[in-house]
């Protein structure tokens, strides 16, 4: 007979969260999601194109080169600048900005919620659990999901956290930054 060693017991945690922790928290989900490398292949790319139209064409390739550099790179800063400021004037209307929330994590699914607003996700809906100095990572394929700050932890409760995510995650915690050092010096 098999003994099951799931924990059921799910692991909750009630978050007052600090000013500027969530825009930072949309940041790491995101970029924990989307693929690293494109846009600065993307980019490099279109230097190049620009690079070699401008020899390419006469009469002057030199001015022809500075002027696409200038409008590639104008372009690149000012669409990201312009970003951040919408993102900030968002950021400062979101009634959910300095609301407690709560974060469960069970055996079986992932639950966030605040006085608004609350859902509740199946394991088999993430794509990683990962984590960076600030927050462990809850990260569904579409690039939500759910954050956990670390300072809201104290070292009992990480170890606590990071045991269940072992059992419970979809990659087994493979994706933790403590458990990817363990792995890469057992190698």
């Amino acid at each position: 007979m098999a003994i099951n060693t799931v924990t059921t017991s799910p692991l909750r945690f009630d978050i007052s969260p600090v000013p500027g922790e969530g825009a930072r928290v949309c940041s790491a989900l995101v970029g924990s999601a989307v693929p690293k490398g494109r846009g600065t292949l993307f980019f490099f790319s279109l230097c190049f194109a620009v690079a070699l139209l401008a020899f390419l064409l006469p009469p002057s390739t030199a001015s022809a080169f500075l002027i696409g550099m200038i409008g590639v790179y104008g372009s690149f800063f000012g669409l990201q600048a312009l970003g951040r400021a919408n993102l900030r004037t968002l950021q400062e209307k979101d009634p959910h900005a300095l609301e407690t929330y709560s974060v469960e994590i069970g055996p079986h699914d992932v639950y966030t919620g605040c006085a608004h607003v609350s859902a509740r996700y199946p394991w088999h809906e993430f794509l990683t659990v990962t984590e960076n100095s600030e927050f462990y990572l809850f990260v569904r394929r579409n690039g939500g999901g759910a954050a956990l700050p670390k300072r809201i932890l104290d070292h009992s409760q990480d170890q606590l956290l990071r045991n269940r995510i072992r059992e419970w995650a979809p990659d087994r915690g493979a994706n933790l930054a403590k458990e990817r050092q363990r792995i890469a010096a057992a190698i």
